[in-house]
């Protein structure tokens, strides 16, 4: 009877052990579940980083666009300066030219038509 009792302790024990062994496999399938949840969020977060980088390219290249164009208005501008001088130097006949403004002689000073050629620039360039 000794021996049979014996023996059978030896069988609950043996259980007890295999069930706390399912228990710990039990508790590492959750921590590995719970790091590929980490990891998706931390690969959810790169490709959110890697919008935004991409998001902030295009906004340089914009920029870069935008300053091409301011560029190139400024040379416009400056070609209209270039030919209303070379078309005043035509006309020197009728007109003098006095620091880059014409005016008539005898008839508008040299100082109102130079306020008069100020405003039509400043026209030009709100236009632009």
């Amino acid at each position: 009877m000794d021996a049979d009792f014996s023996h059978h302790n030896q069988q609950q024990q043996q259980q007890q052990q295999q069930q706390q062994q399912q228990q710990q496999q039990q508790q590492q399938q959750q921590q590995q579940q719970k790091q590929q949840q980490q990891q998706q969020q931390q690969q959810q977060q790169q490709q959110q980083q890697q919008q935004q980088q991409q998001q902030q390219q295009q906004q340089q290249q914009q920029q870069q666009q935008q300053q091409r164009q301011q560029q190139q208005q400024q040379q416009q501008q400056q070609q209209q300066q270039q030919q209303q001088q070379t078309f005043e130097k035509q006309k020197e006949g009728n007109y003098d030219i006095v620091s880059g403004s014409r005016y008539i002689k005898g008839v508008d000073t040299p100082q109102q038509q130079q306020q008069q050629q100020q405003q039509q620039q400043q026209q030009q360039q709100q236009q632009l």
